[in-house]
């Protein structure tokens, strides 16, 4: 069973985003201290609740999430050269080994997004990562990734791979906070690019 942790306060949605517990083995990864409201929920959780902001399992095919998509598109593009730019493919992000996962505020507004797809039998590719500018600072990339993981772990992969910027500083300062490590590239590259991988 996984507990999902829920706080009513900011300062626990800060360390929430950066923590989970499994009940099998007693681990608390994240801060210690200070100890938030705790809702179990036995199973599969289908949404984890963190202060303002839900993490869930959606499908892309909506246009407030295809505006996000191309939001991130825009902003991939910014970092790189024309002829080198990245785009988003509906077909890649709905098929049988994919999931695609939205943030929402309280509000019911999706505010980031992120997927993986499949790259192998036990292997799937994180992608989209994304997370509108008004809305960071809430924590909400780290629950988003953090609930990736568990999905991805409850789906039987083992390695999560994915391609960054060297421009993005912060983006490649999270994912070093959850042990992903710099590997050699899976893919054509532009010089620039960083991949990361991480066991599960």
């Amino acid at each position: 069973m996984w507990i999902a942790l829920v706080s009513t306060t900011a300062i626990g949605a800060a360390i929430l985003s950066q923590m989970w517990v499994h009940q099998d083995i007693g681990l608390l990864r994240g801060w210690d201290g200070i100890w938030p409201q705790l809702l179990c929920l036995e199973g599969h959780i289908k949404t984890i609740n963190i202060a303002m902001i839900t993490v869930a399992i959606e499908t892309p095919k909506q246009p407030e999430i295809i505006h996000l998509l191309e939001k991130s598109v825009e902003y991939i593009r910014s970092l790189y050269p024309e002829e080198h730019a990245h785009t988003f493919k509906i077909g890649e992000l709905t098929r049988k080994r994919s999931k695609f996962f939205v943030i929402r505020h309280q509000s019911g507004k999706a505010i980031g997004i992120g997927a993986y797809v499949g790259k192998g039998r036990k292997t799937v590719e994180l992608k989209h990562m994304f997370v509108d500018a008004a809305a960071r600072g809430m924590g909400a990339g780290r629950a988003l990734l953090a609930y990736i993981e568990q999905i991805a772990i409850e789906d039987g992969v083992k390695k999560i791979i994915l391609e960054t910027s060297q421009k993005q500083v912060d983006a490649i300062g999270l994912y070093q906070s959850f042990g992903y490590t710099v590997c050699d590239p899976y893919t054509e590259h532009h010089s620039e690019d960083v991949f990361m991988e991480k066991m599960l």
